[in-house]
């Protein structure tokens, strides 16, 4: 898997719901409301589950992400317990 160097994730992210300003890499508040900053995959959206962590700065000044690897669910387990299907 190919590690996403992507400007979207590359940017500081305010984690005010009020406030979309994109700060600089180095940034630690946001400089539109001072708010603490998440940086990259994990503020994409504050309710999900964090996706990896960012590992560095790579020689063309774009992060470098240690993803999570994705979670393996039983087709079986996936469906509801008590579903109900007609057949002819």
């Amino acid at each position: 898997m190919s590690n996403p160097t992507e400007v979207n994730i590359a940017y500081w992210l305010c984690m005010n719901d009020i406030c979309t300003k994109h700060n600089d890499i180095d940034e630690k508040t946001c400089k539109g409301c001072q708010a603490e900053l998440a940086r990259g995959a994990t503020a994409l959206n504050a309710d999900i589950d964090v996706i990896g962590q960012c590992e560095g700065i790579d020689s063309n000044g774009k992060p470098v992400w240690n993803l999570h690897e994705a979670k393996r669910v039983d087709i079986w387990d996936a469906r509801a317990e008590r579903a109900t299907y007609g057949y002819d």
